[in-house]
């Protein structure tokens, strides 16, 4: 389980640093670390990296911080798909907008590009949709085949 600690910078401030292995292209172990400005992220990178694993999590924070001027957010990307949408009332734009506002976009943050999410994010081992597939492929289907009326 990965776990953010504290370093002190030498002007005075606190760097949460997230120490992990990884296995190089040779197949060896390397030890790095992460390092984050305030906690949040740095447990926000932790759960990301529980899920998707360490190469993706690492993946996903160098787009972040490379994120290029003309390349689109998820919220922005979000927002504008929320403008499109046709056949819904005002209120419940309203009610989408501010579901950004308040959940996603203080999650994900406002500069997380949309090249960071790609379908295998979804569909790896430890994903809720992965889980609840193979949760329901393991259920026994069943059937009753007997034609005598229960009693």
């Amino acid at each position: 389980m990965l776990t953010p600690r504290p370093r002190p910078r030498r002007n005075g401030s606190i760097a949460w640093q997230v120490p992990f292995h990884y296995y190089d292209e040779t197949g060896r172990r390397r030890l790095t670390s992460e390092t984050f400005d305030d906690f949040e992220a740095a447990v926000r990178w932790c759960e990301l990296a529980e899920v998707v694993g360490v190469a993706e999590a690492r993946r996903i924070r160098e787009i972040q911080l490379g994120t290029a001027v003309g390349c689109m957010t998820l919220v922005e990307w979000l927002r504008k798909y929320t403008a499109r949408l046709t056949g819904i009332e005002e209120r419940t734009r309203a009610g989408y907008i501010r579901y950004i506002d308040v959940d996603i976009e203080p999650f994900f943050g406002s500069s997380l590009p949309l090249t960071a999410f790609n379908q295998e994010i979804w569909t790896r081992p430890g994903s809720c949709t992965w889980n609840r597939t193979r949760a329901m492929a393991r259920k026994p289907f069943t059937t009753n085949t007997d034609s005598s009326p229960r009693v």
